[in-house]
């Protein structure tokens, strides 16, 4: 299983989807997860992941065992105060014991480069070549599979051996049509396509960030703190073409100053303009258009200059969420 880990993101990496995938992997989570309610997600494409735009919550999984150490292992996903480079292996687990796992890992080479994980137990989602199917002679035809019928791109996806799907269509044995080795792989209605998306809301507890702390939340509330570094990085993944404008959503706290002067942002290390909509005094919602030239593995820089002394620990700026919406 780790050599599948350690191989995923180079492959990852060298394609560049559609932007209607977004729109395409969410309709399929939502069905598998309509069929089966103990479903399991998680998005191994990270850093240019697409769970923020999924219908159920689903834990980002970094898998690049080279670059993590370098810059995104200083990272860390939803819920977890400790970085990607240290959980690596172990973010997996829970969906290979729960026997409900499904892990979207790109494209069809991804796939291939991922065949332990499915010898493990977890489902791989992917997106088919163009024309919607595996060839006769390709090691993924060896498996049993599901091909998605919904918005383009088509999703595939291999299961394994040892395990049934609840509510997805009975694949059987390798002597049954579609089951293994040279048959046709079932097909998957998506009964309800989700209407194209007006944008997502990343909640505190759901953003994957450098900071060495995690979000807090109390009751359906949850905000996190940054600093005690005044830039915070975050990683958003993967922004359809059609959804460049983020917003940081900033709580009121009495901790924030100057919030009109004080912010600068960045995308990909590049230095970008903002706006900024003021709540009051002390919070606000900061605009920002990211350029259509920005790679697919986003990053958002947000620097605030004002730290504060606060029970022992330095904080600067209370975030509730963040915003990805249309362009405007």
């Amino acid at each position: 299983m780790i050599r599948a880990l350690r191989s995923v993101m180079g492959a990852l990496r060298a394609a560049r989807p559609s932007a209607d995938e977004a729109r395409a992997t969410a309709a399929v989570v939502a069905e598998i997860a309509r069929r089966d309610p103990d479903a399991a997600f998680a998005d191994a494409t990270f850093p240019a992941h697409l769970a923020h735009w999924w219908p159920v919550h689903a834990r980002v999984t970094a898998l690049d065992w080279t670059a993590l150490d370098l810059f995104f292992g200083t990272f860390r996903p939803p819920d977890s105060a400790q970085p990607m480079a240290l959980l690596g292996r172990r973010l997996l687990r829970p969906l290979i014991t729960s026997g409900h796992g499904w892990v979207h890992v790109g494209d069809a080479n991804a796939a291939r480069r991922s065949l332990d994980l499915v010898e493990a137990g977890v489902a791989l989602l992917y997106r088919l070549p163009e024309g919607g199917r595996d060839h006769e002679d390709d090691p993924l035809a060896r498996h049993r599979r599901l091909v998605f019928d919904g918005p383009a791109p088509a999703i595939g996806a291999l299961l394994p051996a040892t395990r049934q799907h609840v509510g997805l269509p009975e694949v059987g044995d390798e002597r049954r049509a579609g089951a293994g080795q040279g048959g046709e792989p079932r097909r998957v209605a998506i009964v309800s396509p989700p209407a194209r998306p007006k944008g997502v809301l990343v909640k505190a507890t759901a953003l994957i960030h450098d900071l060495a702390q995690a979000a807090e939340s109390d009751g359906g509330n949850s905000w996190l703190w940054t600093g005690p570094s005044q830039l915070t990085r975050f990683a958003l993944g993967r922004l359809p073409a059609d959804h460049r404008a983020v917003a940081v959503r900033l709580i009121d706290s009495e901790h924030h100053r100057d919030l009109e002067s004080a912010l600068r942002f960045q995308v990909n290390g590049v230095s970008v303009p903002h706006r900024f909509e003021a709540f009051g005094q002390t919070a606000g919602r900061c605009h920002v258009v990211v350029p259509s030239t920005a790679a697919d593995a986003l990053v958002l820089g947000v620097a605030y200059r004002h730290l504060a002394e606060v029970e022992h620990r330095t904080i600067g700026l209370c975030v509730e969420a963040i915003e990805i919406g249309d362009a405007p």
